[in-house]
């Protein structure tokens, strides 16, 4: 039996499917059957049954899956422990970031990361907050950065850099030549707001509610998944929108877009670094992190407290 084989059965026992598991581990499907047949035949026993496209385990394979998952763990704090004895950072590293954070931010600081560390490879996985945070809390990824803590125990968030979202209307708008709008002045506007699950739509909702608007009282033309979607049909006319002032600056510095703050109205909001609370973090792990917060402290953001 190898370790190999227990990461493919796990994945195929979390995926409940032959397919997306071989896609997940980059392995044809007829390979990851025949995984898991040696694991059946080695250990005599029947792991799966497979109803229509459904891999469901059987209840050897629900005993064999929490072994497994710590053999696993076990087999990742050791290579941890011995590349912290070495001395030497190198291997994978797999972060995720929310969408801001990882379409605007994070490309460029993996950039700086990997001229200090020419060893490391890092994995960058980009989605809504609410699925980094979930990626974080199941062993996906290593680290996160998003744009709102969501409440688990299981994990730990650090703050460490700071953002204004702002009010994005087209240069032909009839707020394009103001600076700013009151809070009301949005009511009757075809908004554009982006999915549930994302952090700038949290933030936004929050800043709005403080004021006493919810959303039942905006006139909302569209949900969209990705800030890019958004920037494309604001600049179209389709409505207006609000997001992040760093995904809007080629935008506005090209004029095909204009920032406006909303007055009195709390749009700042905080980028969050989230792992793990209870896995020991690897030795590139605690170096990205503490990569971010001197970051935050080169920039003047107050104190930081570096992953010994």
């Amino acid at each position: 039996m190898e370790f190999r084989q227990l990461e493919v059965f796990c994945k195929v026992a979390e995926l409940k499917s032959f397919t997306k598991a071989a896609e997940a581990v980059y392995l044809t499907q007829p390979t990851v059957s025949n995984h898991i047949q040696y694991l059946e035949n080695f250990l005599e026993v029947k792991l799966f049954d497979r109803t229509g496209k459904m891999a469901v385990l059987t209840k050897a394979g629900e005993l064999l899956f929490q072994y497994a998952k710590e053999i696993l763990r076990l087999k990742q704090e050791m290579q941890h422990a011995m590349e912290d004895f070495s001395g030497i950072l190198r291997g994978t590293l797999k972060i995720g970031g929310s969408s801001i954070p990882g379409n605007y931010m994070l490309p460029g600081w993996v950039g700086l990361f990997k001229e200090i560390y020419p060893q490391a490879q890092v994995s960058l996985v980009v989605a809504d907050t609410r699925g980094i945070v979930k990626a974080v809390s199941e062993d996906e990824i290593e680290v996160g950065v998003v744009g709102a803590q969501l409440q688990d125990p299981r994990l730990v968030y650090k703050g460490f850099a700071k953002e204004e979202l702002v009010l994005i209307v087209p240069p032909d708008h009839k707020w394009a030549k103001k600076q700013y709008v009151e809070v009301t002045e949005l009511i009757p506007e075809p908004f554009i707001f982006r999915e549930k699950g994302s952090g700038t739509r949290m933030i936004t909702e929050q800043g709005l509610l403080e004021r006493g608007i919810t959303l039942e009282k905006l006139h909302i033309v569209a949900e969209m998944g990705s800030t890019e979607a958004i920037k494309q049909a604001v600049a179209a006319g389709v409505g207006v929108s609000i997001l992040s002032c760093q995904a809007v600056l080629h935008e506005v510095k090209c004029g095909s877009l204009v920032t406006l703050t909303v007055q009195n109205v709390n749009l700042f909001r905080e980028f969050y670094i989230v792992h793990h609370r209870t896995r020991t973090l690897s030795p590139l792990a605690k170096a990205f992190i503490n990569f971010l917060l001197e970051r935050k402290a080169a920039c003047g953001s107050g104190p930081i407290s570096k992953i010994a």
